[in-house]
């Protein structure tokens, strides 16, 4: 089962999006920090993928939230690197 897979079976039956408004605090050093970029770097690339393959509109809305999401944490983890995230995946317009 990829990263994808087993991230969207988690992802499943989850609270509604208007429910999940619950602030968490986290705090990482510089090197904690780069890794946990690189690892949403990648699996950012892996639901553009996906995305591409998908052809379930419900399936491909729910990864589009997802891309959402994690380039939102990406903005707040390091402004200066979000837009290499954001405007290089989907159209949330589906």
């Amino acid at each position: 089962m990829s990263l994808v897979s087993r991230a969207n079976a988690a992802f499943q039956g989850r609270s509604s999006p208007a429910r999940l408004g619950e602030a968490m605090e986290l705090t990482l050093d510089r090197a904690e920090q780069e890794l946990l970029l690189e690892i949403l770097e990648e699996h950012h690339r892996e639901l553009l993928r996906e995305i591409a393959k998908t052809t379930h509109r419900d399936f491909r809305h729910d990864l589009q939230y997802r891309v959402e999401l994690l380039e939102n944490i990406v903005r707040k983890l390091e402004p200066a690197r979000a837009p290499a995230l954001v405007g290089a995946g989907v159209s949330t317009g589906f």
